[in-house]
């Protein structure tokens, strides 16, 4: 099959623009046609890959899940054999586990140590930087509140099924 834009190429042919006439109603009539079918094909494609694309996600959210619960399962199981070691090593010709030791900062009181951090050791913190929420700002917009660098753009988007 021949792409569209030559199909709209031809479609222009059939057309006199000094007078605006179409000179052959017939080619004009075959073209459009073709230009239907190929249309409709292109968006049967494009919904077909929204569909292929849909189960793909289904499939990576089981997948996720899987993944999930398996690695939950797995920590659940090195707990155990870290209790039941108590700390010591162990050793076969399959497996070999040790122990290593390791430190871990823990803040008793987060509101009290961000302040301190603040007057004091204010690179203790890290700060996140600020997002906009776009659904807020839309709507407050549209309440009818002027937004300072802001505003709705008008969009034409495309609905095929």
């Amino acid at each position: 099959m021949r792409p569209l834009y030559e199909i709209d190429s031809e479609i222009v042919n059939c057309i006199d623009f000094e007078t605006g006439e179409v000179v052959d109603f017939e080619r004009l009539e075959e073209l459009q046609i073709e230009r239907d079918k190929k249309i409709e094909g292109i968006a049967k494609l494009y919904l077909n890959r929204t569909a292929e694309a849909e189960q793909y996600k289904k499939h990576k959210e089981k997948f996720a899940a899987l993944e999930k619960q398996a690695k939950r399962e797995a920590e659940s199981i090195k707990h155990y054999l870290a209790e039941a070691l108590a700390g010591n090593k162990f050793k076969t010709i399959e497996v070999d586990i040790k122990f290593r030791s390791s430190e871990a900062v823990k803040i008793e009181d987060e509101e009290a140590f961000i302040k301190w951090a603040e007057e004091n050791r204010d690179d203790l913190l890290k700060y996140t930087p600020v997002q906009i929420s776009a659904e807020k700002v839309k709507a407050a917009i549209k309440a009818g509140q002027d937004i300072k660098g802001a505003y709705l753009e008008k969009r034409s988007n495309i609905q095929i099924s």
